[in-house]
């Protein structure tokens, strides 16, 4: 009988430190989201629109939001990183020798 109790204890106390660690954790999360929320109701989403024409091969244009992503956040490092991508691909994807190579077939 006394195994069975002790078991049973056992269960109790996983059960226990289960949700305080629940407790603890949305304690920590629930701030964090509502931070997260008001930075990016404040901002204007220039990392999305950027996004969205860096995909769609708009160097141009996803340049001019990521600098003025820079701008908003200047300690950001990726809106740097970001403005670098950008660049590098513009200048790949304009390259002269694809032109060669294209006039050449």
């Amino acid at each position: 009988m006394p195994l069975a109790l002790a078991g049973e204890k056992d269960v109790l106390g996983a059960l226990h430190l289960s949700n305080l660690i629940r407790r603890r954790a949305a304690g920590c999360l629930l701030p964090g989201l509502l931070l997260a929320s008001l930075i990016s109701a404040a901002d204007p989403d220039y990392r999305s629109q950027g996004y969205d024409h860096y995909f769609n091969l708009e160097y141009d244009e996803a340049l001019a939001e990521y600098r003025l992503l820079s701008k908003s956040d200047p300690n950001d490092p990726a809106a740097y990183n970001y403005i670098a991508t950008a660049i590098l691909y513009k200048e790949l994807h304009y390259c002269p020798v694809k032109s060669r190579i294209e006039s050449a077939s």
